[in-house]
């Protein structure tokens, strides 16, 4: 957790990813926990994040 934590505070991002890794619920829930506090426009926090643990449903997104 620690590794993602440094990922998001140095402002990476990535297009490409490893597939058949399962991630836990709960790394999810501490992933949105601190994307929480990432700054938005007037303080609305209006973004909305989805987890597609499938990759039928991730095609058709």
């Amino acid at each position: 957790m620690n590794d993602f934590l440094k990922i998001v505070r140095e402002r990476r991002s990535a297009n490409k990813f490893i597939e058949n890794i399962k991630i836990p619920r709960e790394d999810f829930n501490d992933i949105f926990r601190e994307l929480s506090l990432a700054p938005s426009a007037f303080n609305l926090q209006h973004a909305k994040y989805y987890v597609v643990e499938d990759k039928e449903h991730g095609e058709s997104l």
